[in-house]
């Protein structure tokens, strides 16, 4: 493809290859599998202090992503027995 393109070849020369910035890292294997607790003894968002309000912005009709630090089990939410609940709230902000 570079032999179509001479400012490419010229650019590139001959036998260099392009680094893929996107090319997937090989990940290191954990020593242990985590395994969580069935009911969670902490559950709040990361980067403040368990019982601290979280004030974010959401736009009509857009998502708002938010992380949550927790040492429940996976499938907290899905599982059939004794699922987890969740609730949100939001307070209009007012200028």
């Amino acid at each position: 493809m570079v032999k179509k393109h001479p400012l490419l070849e010229q650019v590139l020369g001959p036998g260099f290859r392009i680094a893929n910035p996107f090319k997937p890292q090989t990940v290191e294997a954990q020593e242990k599998a985590w395994e969580g607790k069935r009911f969670p003894t902490k559950f709040h968002f990361r980067g403040l202090e368990p019982g601290k309000t979280l004030p974010r912005d959401a736009n009509i009709n857009s998502q708002v992503r938010i992380a949550f630090v927790t040492d429940a089990e996976n499938d907290y939410f899905r599982r059939d027995e004794e699922p987890g609940e969740f609730s949100c709230s939001r307070s209009l902000a007012t200028s």
